[in-house]
């Protein structure tokens, strides 16, 4: 949500955050600015290492994120993180 707020420009924003079995899966999407998701990260500045510290973040810990964006596009990005046993 930080990054959308400072980055995007986006006009709306929507959060969907659901356990699937022993997952946790959120996604934000917006339809803001977007940008290139392919582009190698130094071509991005600050925007794009945010995006490399949620995902290392979220390695860390066993789960995935992916990030999907096109200039003029908006954002989504999912997040799937595994839940301890309880």
């Amino acid at each position: 949500m930080n990054n959308v707020f400072k980055h995007a420009d986006a006009k709306s924003v929507s959060v969907s955050i659901e356990r699937r079995g022993s997952l946790l899966r959120a996604i934000v999407e917006d339809d803001g600015l977007g940008f290139d998701s392919e582009a190698p990260l130094g071509n991005n500045g600050p925007a794009r290492l945010g995006i490399a510290g949620m995902r290392e973040r979220a390695t860390i810990v066993g789960g995935t994120l992916t990030v999907e964006s096109s200039a003029g596009g908006g954002t989504t990005v999912r997040v799937e993180l595994p839940l301890p046993r309880v």
